[in-house]
């Protein structure tokens, strides 16, 4: 794991270099020492060895060298009209294959385009709060970079959602439904994003009746863990949704350890226990931290199907605004706070990557030798 913290480190170091002195310093080096933050984890993930993430192994590999074999747009317009991979993770793959054919460098730009994606979404989100966003950068390396090893076309949807979060709070349902039509072009499940747009003002609301409206809308979602594997293969037997649904839906593969759970829901009580009234008299941050219980509440579900953990991931990103919320209202010892946070975050990367060895990134394989 030094590896991977060593690399997050020096890609923190230029991102708050240029983000602390973004109104001093020329934009063409603002921009090269931003570039240098994205370029740097992206080096590191296209110098991996293959294996390294699980998904190198099913179809990274397989639908990159297809693309190679497919010599005109007129064969790739046949391949997608019934392909299984979404359809601009289809098209990132050929327009990469027209310049190179070392699986490499797939590796290498497609995560320059993930990071690439990510650092926009939050100057996007923290553009009135510039010097948050590279503590924020540094928490996603740390929480979420393993893991985009192996779950490669739902990280980049991943990364899109956080500007559906932004039209979500701006209330722009134009171009919040372009964001989720983009973000379905590399994975489908950035859909689950639409239910959010319209529950976000109930959660915004900090009045206390909003919280028996909370309540209903959980216990609801969680009901439907009971009843959704007869539903969904009932429609699955009928033709009505394809089967290759059924391995994501109804795997009864527990995909997620007690400790895991207990983190998460520590990652939220703490500070709610700490910063309870700068919580709950924030309607900004009420909804981030509701959100986010939204998200624990999906998470719960991994423990019948497996793959409801993979659902959660776009809404647990609101513990990233409100951590950066909370940052923003803190007075006293902020610089403390941040460090207790990055280092959570740290033993649970350890803990989850390192001991457990999730995503199966530890130790890093690369193509020139291991390094723990």
């Amino acid at each position: 794991m030094l590896i991977y913290f060593f690399i997050f480190t020096i890609s923190f170091a230029f991102a708050y270099f240029a983000e602390k002195n973004y109104r001093k310093i020329p934009k063409f080096l603002y921009a090269i020492l931003i570039l240098l933050a994205i370029l740097i984890p992206s080096t590191m993930a296209g110098l991996r060895e293959f294996g390294v993430g699980t998904d190198t192994k099913a179809y990274i590999s397989q639908v990159f060298m297809r693309m190679q074999n497919i010599e005109s747009v007129d064969k790739l317009s046949d391949y997608l009209q019934t392909a299984d991979t979404e359809p601009l993770y289809v098209i990132f793959n050929f327009i990469a294959s027209r310049f190179f054919t070392d699986i490499n460098m797939m590796y290498f730009f497609m995560h320059l385009l993930l990071l690439t994606i990510t650092y926009l979404g939050f100057m996007k989100l923290f553009k009135e709060d510039r010097k948050y966003i590279a503590f924020i950068y540094l928490i996603y390396l740390i929480l979420y970079f393993n893991r985009s090893l192996n779950l490669y076309r739902q990280s980049v949807a991943i990364s899109i959602s956080l500007f559906s979060y932004f039209y979500m709070i701006k209330r722009n349902p134009l171009m919040f439904a372009a964001t989720i039509l983009f973000g379905m072009g590399f994975h489908k499940t950035i859909f689950i994003m639409v239910p959010l747009y319209f529950a976000y003002p109930s959660f915004k609301n900090i009045k206390k009746i909003s919280h028996v409206k909370f309540f209903v809308i959980f216990s609801a979602i969680f009901g439907l863990s009971f009843i959704s594997y007869p539903i969904i293969n009932t429609l699955i037997i009928n033709g009505i949704i394809d089967n290759k649904y059924d391995a994501y839906i109804n795997q009864f593969i527990v995909n997620i350890s007690p400790v895991d759970y207990l983190i998460k829901i520590f990652a939220v009580l703490v500070p709610t226990l700490l910063f309870k009234k700068k919580i709950t008299t924030s309607s900004e941050l009420t909804s981030y931290t509701r959100i986010y219980c939204l998200s624990l509440t999906i998470l719960s579900m991994a423990f019948m199907f497996g793959n409801m953990q993979r659902i959660s991931y776009y809404y647990s990103l609101a513990i990233l605004l409100l951590y950066k919320g909370l940052l923003k209202k803190i007075d006293k010892d902020k610089y403390l706070i941040v460090f207790i946070l990055v280092l959570m975050c740290v033993l649970y990367s350890w803990l989850t990557n390192g001991l457990m060895g999730w995503n199966e990134t530890v130790p890093y394989r690369s193509i020139l030798g291991d390094i723990i």
